[in-house]
């Protein structure tokens, strides 16, 4: 089997920049490469006036690249797209389930903001998504369970190559409900357990600071 790798995807790219006009160049054999396509931080999903941004234009950049590079590419959000906005406000972030279930998004993770929700509305969120959600380190305070409908990592075999997946959430004052455990710790035991599943790439999905996720992919 080969060498288990780790690789991370940072909270780092907006929707801007997945939006940007510029044609992507497919630079590796279509037969090997492994694609991924990462938004965050997204609290609108309608295209703005001047034309940019739109989770319609991110569903399209999907399904262009899937057919530039013939093959799949795994779609995944690293957090804060339930709260905070005008319209969650109103319909406390499902207009934006709807919106990436439309899309065609296969993870997401959370954000800090996620947790701004109260619990019951968050599991139903969760409940009405058709992508997963992943969180290795954000548990049910007190029992340490994930919360309904969240697992700590999954896998996917994309090209042949048994991918794994976690998410991971900076520690914070959050809602009583929840506790988002150490990073590091939680991250640490999602790799073991992947690489125990017969993981050859490990991928974080990660909203935290670029310092943490250096620091952590360092170790």
């Amino acid at each position: 089997m080969p060498r288990t790798r780790l690789a991370f995807l940072a909270a780092l790219l907006t929707l801007a920049t997945a939006c940007a006009p510029r044609r992507p160049v497919v630079r590796e054999s279509p037969e090997s490469s492994l694609r991924f396509l990462l938004v965050n931080d997204v609290y609108v999903a309608d295209t703005l006036r001047d034309g940019s941004g739109g989770v319609a234009h991110v569903a399209a950049l999907k399904r262009r690249l899937e057919a530039e590079s013939g093959g799949p590419v795994t779609f995944v959000l690293a957090g804060d797209v339930l709260s905070p906005s005008l319209l969650s406000k109103w319909y406390a972030g499902r207009q934006m389930v709807d919106a990436f279930n439309a899309a065609g998004l296969d993870f997401a993770t959370f954000g800090n903001h996620e947790f701004e929700l109260d619990r019951d509305t968050l599991v139903a969120r969760i409940r009405e998504s058709r992508f997963r959600w992943l969180s290795a380190n954000c548990t049910e305070a007190g029992t340490g369970a994930p919360l309904p409908g969240v697992r700590a990592w999954d896998t996917v075999t994309v090209r042949g190559v048994r991918v794994g997946l976690f998410g991971l959430t900076l520690r914070g004052d959050y809602r009583r409900y929840v506790a988002c455990g150490d990073p590091d710790s939680a991250a640490h035991a999602a790799i073991g357990a992947l690489r125990g599943a017969g993981a050859q790439l490990v991928v974080g999905i990660t909203h935290q600071t670029l310092g943490a996720d250096s620091a952590l992919l360092a170790r």
